[in-house]
């Protein structure tokens, strides 16, 4: 009986064992899957963060474009209103046309179809200013006075580095764009003179000898030291060359809003200007 008995009850407990076994690896599976399916996510989470566009956005549009650009061309001016040096005379309506170079920064958000532009050019607006006056004047020895022609000059260098931020927007994002911004000038050089010169046939000269005198000579123009504000007006084209390459076509006006001295308010300088950008985008 003892036989049996010990002989039946060591494969009962073999088979316990086994089945318990059985259970712990039936449950160790799922498990392991699990922690092998939440570590794939993990990972797969880390990589697409570490991946993701470097490009930021501030403004809900991605991606934003960095744009650095060389700009030439030329621009056109004139001078509006009149001004007087020291007399009673009155310089003024003369005009000039120049090349131009600048630097150009642009941050785009074309997914909202504008961009920020910051641009940097040097101007030079200065002139020769002359015209022309018949007068009576009184000859030494003569009698009576003698109508003299004159010519009377005025040379003027205006010289400014135009600090222009705007904003450009693309209607219906397209290239093609808009721009309006301010445009102010810090002056770098702000001079002129006075001269008149004798022009009527004969040996007519002036008391001090010569046929030409100065009534001012080159001096600083009065109230000129200050920053010149503008309006900017323009439009233009993206041309896009390469990934990294945009070729801008550009054309812009400048209203002014003050005068250039402030003894002569009406005295103001318009200018407009065409030119071409090229834009690096780092």
């Amino acid at each position: 009986m003892l036989n049996i008995r010990t002989s039946s009850g060591r494969p009962s407990v073999l088979r316990r064992l086994a089945a318990a076994a059985c259970i712990a690896i039936s449950l160790a599976i799922p498990a392991s899957a699990q922690y092998r399916t939440e570590a794939r996510s993990e990972q797969s989470g880390l990589s697409a963060s570490a991946t993701s566009p470097y490009e930021s956005d501030i403004i809900a549009a991605r991606p934003v474009r960095h744009l650095l650009g060389l700009l030439l061309g030329g621009y056109a001016f004139q001078h509006q209103g009149t001004f007087s040096p020291n007399c009673s005379c009155a310089y003024g309506e003369e005009t000039g046309l120049r090349g131009l170079i600048g630097l150009d920064y642009g941050l785009h958000y074309p997914k909202l179809g504008f961009a920020l532009h910051l641009g940097v050019q040097f101007h030079d607006f200065g002139a020769d200013f002359s015209y022309g006056e018949t007068r009576m004047t009184r000859i030494a020895g003569t009698v009576p006075d003698t109508l003299i022609d004159y010519r009377k000059y005025s040379h003027v260098r205006i010289r400014l580095l135009r600090i222009s931020p705007g904003i450009e927007w693309y209607p219906g994002k397209s290239g093609v764009f808009l721009l309006a911004g301010l445009d102010v000038g810090y002056t770098l050089a702000a001079r002129y003179d006075n001269i008149e010169r004798i022009e009527s046939g004969g040996w007519y000269e002036y008391p001090g000898g010569g046929p030409e005198t100065a009534y001012l000579t080159e001096s600083d123009i009065p109230g000129a030291d200050r920053l010149h504000i503008g309006a900017m007006l323009g439009a233009g084209i993206d041309i896009r060359l390469s990934d990294r390459f945009i070729l801008t076509p550009r054309v812009a006006v400048t209203l002014p809003f003050n005068p250039v001295s402030s003894e002569d308010p009406d005295w103001k300088i318009l200018s407009e200007q065409a030119a071409l950008i090229l834009y690096y985008r780092f």
